[in-house]
């Protein structure tokens, strides 16, 4: 049997190009206005047919929308200074309990030497090395007045980005200790998919099991293990344990 092949002139399948519009309608660092602009350009890449059937399937969510013009250079400049291996000067801020964007250390402009772009929860973080040998990541759209510098240096080969973010929860920074945790049976594939198949994971008994793994010990470990209840016991390290009975009798001091 003969087999026949068609081919109508375009790269992208329909399934690809709907990807592509998911992508850039979830990324938070995209303007509403960029979304709709990058959206009509996607469409050009197929058929006139094609297109008019991509209409109207793609929901733009307004609060899910980045107000800040700036993001799309600094991601580009971002890029080429971590290519180039050159230093860069910044400044960096976080919205203030009145929406106001206040810039971190009165505006002082830091320097910082760029090793990657990390994508985590429709975020950009930049990781690198600060002035005193500390990795550290950074959103990406908190960043303001980025320059290239003429300063080049030499990334540290030792450091491993998948194994500094694997550790992170909610791109929280911590120390790196052992974690051991029992969970009820019921939450083995919220497991997989934050720590992946091959997590170290074995059965308690019959309505649990216990996961053993590296993780930095932060905030954001701590707000994640709550959001479990009492489906997750922490059995070490023995301080988060204690923090995290102390919040549960906080918690319930407060719905007496």
């Amino acid at each position: 049997m003969r087999n026949y092949y068609y081919f109508d002139g375009h790269k992208f399948e329909q399934q690809e190009l709907r990807l592509m519009m998911d992508a850039v309608v979830s990324a938070q660092v995209i303007t509403e206005t960029e979304k709709e602009n990058i959206i009509k350009k996607i469409k050009t890449l197929t058929s006139k047919s094609t297109a008019e059937s991509l209409q109207n399937q793609i929901h733009i969510n307004k609060s899910a929308s980045s107000t800040n013009q700036e993001v799309k250079y600094h991601i580009s400049k971002l890029h080429e200074a971590i290519h180039d291996e050159k230093i860069i000067n910044f400044t960096y801020g976080r919205y203030d309990l009145n929406k106001e964007f206040i810039l971190s250390k009165k505006g002082e402009a830091r320097k910082l030497k760029p090793y990657a772009l990390h994508w985590n929860n429709d975020h950009y973080y930049l990781i690198g090395m600060n002035d005193e040998d500390h990795i550290i990541h950074l959103r990406v759209d908190r960043l303001k007045s980025v320059e290239i510098t003429e300063e080049p240096f030499t990334r540290d080969q030792h450091f491993n980005i998948s194994n500094y973010t694997e550790k992170l929860f909610h791109m929280y920074s911590g120390e790196v200790k052992f974690l051991k945790i029992e969970f009820d049976n019921q939450l083995i594939n919220v497991i997989i998919d934050r720590f992946g198949l091959d997590s170290n994971v074995e059965s308690a008994d019959e309505d649990k099991f216990i996961l053993r793994t590296h993780a930095a010990i932060s905030d954001g470990l701590f707000r994640w293990l709550l959001t479990w209840e009492s489906d997750a016991r922490v059995i070490d390290p023995p301080e988060l344990a204690k923090r995290i009975k102390e919040e549960g009798l906080k918690m319930l001091e407060k719905y007496r």
